[in-house]
């Protein structure tokens, strides 16, 4: 590495951003990096400094299409898709990493995939994708290290499982920690702690439902790890976080609303191949050095 490298910009909108473990992982070893999340803090001024844009945003999401779905208000008026920020950027490589295992890419945005010279796919199989983009098979972006450090819910995981809350912005327009406690008692009955995505607002329904009487794991708390912790995950839809229970070889449920029970956990999947940070390292750097050449 030599001073004159470009510096690694991660975008991503709160759950939406899954790049926590690419910086740590960059940083190790010795990289200039910054982190974006655009639900805390807007895209900083970098002028003419040559960027290594790497984003797990959706690619087809302005900033007018997120604020139409979302609101005007902070923290969502400081968002800006991929492509408005490579207008206001001098990108020298640009990566796409979805944050959804579940449909890692939508299909209305595989055109928008042009704008991108890699795309990090957590699937071997990508058929047609290499005729917009290079698809590089590293794997699940969050399947990096997530055995490493202590797991404070790891009792409860490990014996109950996890509920983990999809739809969590149609949860707040339906009432928030009432609705989900009046839809799934069962969680609270059982001893299963709630697990939210980390969103805006979702502070307020983490502490009804303590105060409700339910365990809950923080919002902060890395999915996958939490998954890989536990004995069987639950959920009251269909989401990423069951692709990535499957993907851990961790048994998942969609539980019904006014459920009594839970399933009995059955035996646990193969796990797949960790993240290959290596393959995206080296890609960036083939990339850099081919568009380098006079």
């Amino acid at each position: 590495m030599t001073a004159a490298r470009p510096l690694f910009l991660l975008l991503g909108f709160a759950s939406e951003y899954s790049l926590g473990p690419i910086a740590q992982l960059l940083r190790g070893t010795g990289e200039q990096v910054i982190e974006v999340d655009f639900s805390v803090a807007g895209l900083p001024d970098l002028g003419d400094t040559e960027v290594i844009l790497i984003t797990s945003q959706h690619p087809a999401r302005t900033a007018w299409i997120f604020r139409h779905g979302y609101g005007q208000a902070s923290p969502y008026d400081r968002y800006l898709s991929p492509m408005e920020c490579m207008r206001r950027l001098n990108v020298r490589c640009s990566v796409f990493v979805p944050h959804d295992l579940e449909q890692p890419v939508i299909t209305d945005e595989i055109g928008y995939l042009s704008f991108f010279d890699f795309y990090c796919s957590p699937y071997e199989f990508n058929p047609g994708i290499s005729l917009v983009c290079q698809p590089l098979c590293t794997g699940w972006v969050k399947h990096i290290d997530i055995d490493s450090g202590e797991f404070a819910h790891q009792s409860a995981a490990s014996k109950n499982g996890v509920f983990f809350v999809n739809r969590v912005v149609d949860l707040m327009r339906r009432g928030g920690a009432a609705h989900l406690l009046g839809e799934y008692a069962v969680a609270v009955d059982h001893e299963v702690p709630f697990k939210l995505p980390d969103w805006p607002g979702v502070i307020d329904i983490e502490r009804e439902l303590v105060q409700a009487g339910a365990k809950v794991i923080s919002a902060d708390t890395p999915s996958t790890q939490v998954i890989a912790h536990s004995v069987q995950i639950f959920s009251n839809a269909s989401g990423s976080v069951l692709a990535e229970a499957a993907y851990l070889g961790v048994p998942a449920h969609i539980i019904a609303p006014s459920a009594v029970a839970f399933p009995t956990p059955p035996t646990r999947g193969r796990q797949r191949r960790p993240f290959d940070f290596q393959l995206l390292m080296k890609a960036i750097q083939n990339h850099l050095d081919e568009t380098s050449k006079p």
